[in-house]
């Protein structure tokens, strides 16, 4: 079925570049084209026939064949919600569950073997691939088989469970930002505060200096003139 058909296009697409030394075909980018119409959104060229089924991560579209699994994924989920019965349900669910494991699998052994001395050409661009597919299937795609999967199973309250979850999550996200941005604002402010109030204590000590150096220079000079006028009455006395 699409499922296994997907699942050994990829494993098949790896071989293939790793025999080659090529990487080329691994890479994409997050912009290339990609289809919408009003009735879903595909990664590739597939759609998504479902308006409660969520959008595929756009972050695979760096990822040809992680992108061309999750389309073969979609394709089979398709075909499968048109001639869905509830008795289905657990041989459905025990079928996505091994497709995930084999999928695991396939990318363990595709970096293993990418990490064997002696690849060939694009060694390091291979490897960086693999890093790269293990890393965004278990950050990404897997979580997003599961819902895709739940909702088409009809299990809208696992996807709005996911939703709040994913809300809560994005609240305390947004909760220590805004945490982290009054403490560097107010860690700010108080230096800047401080520095003004340094330089104006700096200037008060300034200006008293001054005044004291002045008050001093007035004093001398006094004392001076009074000198002076002591000679003066002396000398006219003699």
């Amino acid at each position: 079925g699409y499922w296994s058909d997907g699942l050994n296009g990829m494993s098949e697409t790896l071989k293939a570049c790793r025999d080659a030394g090529i990487a080329g075909p691994l890479f994409g980018t997050e912009t290339s084209s990609s289809k919408e119409s009003s009735d879903g959104i595909n990664v590739d060229d597939v759609d998504v026939q479902s308006s409660r089924t969520p959008h595929p991560p756009r972050s695979l579209l760096a990822l040809p064949p992680l992108a061309r699994f999750l389309n073969a994924y979609l394709t089979g989920l398709n075909e499968l919600r048109r001639c869905l019965l509830p008795g289905a349900f657990p041989s459905i669910r025990l079928a996505h569950s091994k497709l995930i494991a084999d999928a695991k699998m396939a990318l363990q052994a595709n970096e293993r073997a990418a990490l064997t001395p002696g690849l060939r050409g694009e060694a390091t661009k291979l490897r960086e691939a693999a890093a790269k597919m293990k890393a965004e299937f278990d950050k990404c795609v897997e979580p997003y088989m599961q819902i895709s999967l739940e909702v088409a199973l009809g299990s809208f309250d696992y996807a709005i469970a996911e939703a709040d979850k994913a809300r809560v999550e994005a609240e305390k996200k947004a909760a220590v930002l805004a945490a982290e941005k009054a403490r560097v604002e107010a860690e700010e402010r108080a230096k800047a505060e401080a520095e003004e109030l340094a330089a104006r204590l700096k200037a008060e000590a300034e200006t008293a200096a001054a005044e004291a150096a002045i008050a001093q220079m007035k004093v001398e000079e006094e004392e001076e003139h009074s000198i002076e006028e002591r000679e003066s009455t002396g000398v006219q006395s003699d």
